[in-house]
């Protein structure tokens, strides 16, 4: 019988958390680099701060796919062979081919001349979306919770899930970037159980040591509930950079179509939960 226990270790819904994140960015990336292309920079620290984010987006997608081709395709195949890995992997050759522009014109973002790489980066981040509703959408139709379940135990998904864990922290980086960017993407439930995949001492990193070089990211905590309990600094002042990025995403997944979008969206709903409250806050900063 496939165990019904929402506490059990999930391979699957640790896979779509992670694509929660990614859509978020890259639906983000896109929509405030429109802006930015059209209106410029209204201040040095969002110039910086989107450009600290796009770094983020790109490490945590290329690190996020290296994990699945080297850790958890290699399991998945010994078990359900007939999956489409092959598929799966030139999908993944596409999107860091477009990752590739993007890790060298982000640095001119927050130099002297942003705009030229602005471009770049905007359509780098519309070519991966071109890819990026078909690729998740077979990927978690292939890789259900019930598929996973009915030929790993709930141990082996644990041991996979970790090693893909610990792999992504050896090929992300930096993580005073990466680990606040993947928390403040999701919402919810969702970043409850991201959190708590993280020890207490690199909780502890993220909102002492490491709050400086991440703090133009930082959100306003009316925008995410029960960030306290995460990090328990979130009542300091309010930075603009990311708090404009959320107030400007009210619908942030419109950017977003193609082949397997509606499952995909469905699992997305905590949208709903940042619609509402941005619907509430001033337009202005």
């Amino acid at each position: 019988m496939i165990p019904n226990d929402r506490n059990l270790p999930n391979l699957a819904h640790d896979l779509v958390r992670i694509h929660k994140v990614i859509t978020r960015g890259l639906s983000v990336g896109v929509t405030r680099g429109r802006e930015f292309l059209g209106d410029g920079f209204p201040s040095q620290d969002l110039k910086r701060g989107f450009a600290d984010y796009i770094r983020s987006l790109v490490s945590v997608v290329a690190a996020h796919h290296l994990g699945e081709d080297t850790i958890a395709f290699p399991a998945l195949k010994e078990r359900l062979p007939d999956a489409p890995y092959r598929r799966l992997a030139a999908d993944h050759k596409k999107i860091e081919a477009a990752l590739n522009p993007l890790r060298e014109s982000t640095p001119e973002i927050s130099g002297a001349n942003p705009l030229a790489g602005l471009g770049v980066v905007v359509a780098g981040l519309r070519k991966i979306l071109a890819i990026w509703p078909s690729h998740i959408g077979l990927e978690e139709s292939s890789f259900g919770s019930k598929s996973i379940a009915g030929v790993m135990t709930p141990e082996e998904q644990a041991n996979v899930s970790v090693l893909m864990a610990r792999h992504s922290q050896e090929h992300a980086g930096p993580p005073f970037l990466v680990l606040p960017f993947v928390l403040f993407n999701l919402a919810g439930a969702d970043r409850d159980a991201m959190a708590a995949t993280m020890p207490a001492p690199v909780r502890e990193l993220v909102q002492k040591e490491w709050k400086d070089q991440w703090s133009l990211m930082k959100p306003d905590e009316a925008f995410f509930p029960g960030l306290g309990p995460i990090l328990s600094s979130a009542t300091t002042p309010v930075y603009r950079f990311f708090t404009a990025l959320i107030k400007s995403a009210s619908k942030p997944y419109a950017v977003v179509s193609g082949p397997g979008l509606p499952s995909t969206m469905a699992r997305l709903d905590n949208v709903s939960v940042w619609n509402s409250t941005m619907d509430e806050e001033p337009s202005t900063l």
